[in-house]
């Protein structure tokens, strides 16, 4: 068991965040871009490897990332074959490859072959094949990343009915009266937590905290009972609480528009949403530092982590870190001081990266995005775990009825209904500033500097970034 007097000290430690430079591989794509022609070049579609937070929703836990599937398709099964790369490595990865294959064996004269992508490469992999005019036909963007790359994406308004999607998801992917991309779901974090630990520090496991009171009060009982109770993570899931909250209490973490953006997060506000990432180190919430948490939440010896829709593919019967104790979800939007409830979220999108196909295969694409994002919409949400992105899947009662409802899509629907959904705001910039910020949180949550010391310097650094 994982008990409150066993986590280490902050001395000697060697971590340090405020000192990292922020990436900037993503300028020299950006002179890319500019550098070919909107006519005939290939698109760019996501970020510098994949962003923490966004794209790394996909990302498999140590040893789980599998490369083996994918979907063939052999020459002459259709009259049009499309090229897909995905980067759904994890425990995602195998139902929409399922479902691509039951669209396969459905459609008449389209086919959809699938190749997976290392997660963290897929995105460097995109741009090298757009460099050489080798882009696949169909490739994912996380919203959050589809700014940089409007101008060489296929518009899809011509071959996609957007009438089904939640408006507050297509809208994630809408510029300029233009859509440029399918909404496959939308996805977001909550706190997994261990129904046994709660009821044993004399909680009601079926009750789960609502306010920033009840957060407190159970996290402070499950310390009592002797373990940790919550681990808000590190890197970019440290933005998953903290971006949601910062926007509960009345704030946008940026604020403008494209050339003109300005950081939102350096004010009171912001210091009151920040100071309790130490402050669960400092009441034994969590250890101090991060190595053991998710581990421990694994085998039951820790009260709730961060975690996102894409946990149920693993978390479930059979999935690769089956759960043997009993667990739930609960709302992230706990802020103290909230004036409303948000979560921070995003979506995966199916996009065009070429613009050179012919009206026959723009046809096929259409078929196909339509298939996956909206006929197979509540066996994606149901198997992936994800939140499905139209409105008849999430009100259906099929969808209540699959198990997955009653562990974690009850809590995510309840988000979605409400309209709780926070896009972090996507800019030409996206990785960049939000890594200015979560390094700066980081040091709050090790100790290395105060929330308004941590604030400054983020806000700096972001200014920098835009300027």
């Amino acid at each position: 068991m994982t008990m409150q007097g066993d986590s280490p000290t902050d001395e000697g430690s060697s971590r340090q965040y405020t000192d990292r430079p922020v990436r900037s591989r993503l300028n020299n794509r950006r002179r890319f871009l500019q550098g070919v022609g909107v006519t005939g070049a290939v698109g760019l579609a996501g970020c510098v490897g994949s962003l923490p937070g966004f794209g790394d929703d996909d990302e498999p836990e140590a040893g789980e990332e599998d490369l083996e599937g994918g979907v063939e398709v052999d020459e002459g099964d259709a009259d049009v074959i499309l090229r897909l790369d995905s980067l759904l490595t994890g425990g995602d990865g195998d139902p929409f490859e399922a479902m691509v294959e039951d669209f396969n064996a459905q459609s008449d004269n389209v086919a959809v072959e699938v190749t997976r992508v290392p997660w963290d490469e897929y995105y460097d992999q995109l741009f090298t094949a757009m460099t050489a005019d080798e882009a696949p036909d169909i490739g994912f963007s996380h919203s959050s990343q589809i700014v940089p790359f409007l101008d060489n994406l296929t518009p899809l308004d011509d071959y996609v009915d957007y009438d089904p999607y939640v408006d507050q998801i297509v809208d994630s992917v809408e510029y300029e009266g233009q859509h440029y991309g399918a909404p496959l779901d939308t996805h977001m974090a909550a706190a997994y937590y261990n129904k046994e630990i709660y009821e044993e520090a004399g909680l009601d496991p079926e009750d789960p905290p609502s306010n920033w009171e009840e957060f407190a009060e159970a996290n402070d009982a499950i310390v009592d009972a002797g373990y940790y109770a919550f681990d808000y993570g590190t890197g970019m899931h440290i933005c998953r609480s903290w971006g949601g909250w910062l926007r509960s209490r009345g704030h946008e973490v940026i604020e403008g528009e494209e050339g003109n953006w300005e950081p939102n997060f350096n004010n009171e506000d912001g210091v009151a949403v920040t100071e309790p990432l130490r402050e669960a180190v400092e009441r034994d919430w969590t250890p101090t530092e991060d190595d053991n948490s998710w581990p421990s939440f694994v085998e039951g010896d820790f009260g709730a982590v961060v975690d996102g829709t894409w946990a149920w593919s693993r978390f479930r019967e059979g999935g690769g870190e089956e759960l043997d104790f009993d667990w739930g979800t609960y709302d992230l939007s706990l802020a103290p001081g909230k004036e409303e409830d948000w979560t921070m979220c995003d979506s995966h999108n199916l996009i065009v990266p070429q613009s050179d196909h012919s009206e026959e295969e723009l046809e096929g694409i259409g078929e196909f995005f339509e298939y996956m994002t909206q006929e197979r919409a509540v066996d994606w949400s149901a198997e992936a775990g994800h939140l499905a992105a139209t409105t008849e899947a999430l009100g259906s009662d099929e969808l209540r009825e699959r198990e997955a409802w009653d562990y974690s899509l009850h809590t995510f629907q309840d988000i979605a209904d409400n309209e709780e959904l926070y896009y972090w705001p996507a800019t030409q910039n996206t990785d960049e500033y939000s890594e200015a910020i979560y390094q700066s949180l980081e040091a709050v949550r090790y100790g290395q500097q105060d929330a308004q010391e941590a604030l400054d310097e983020a806000e700096q650094r972001c200014r920098d970034i835009f300027s």
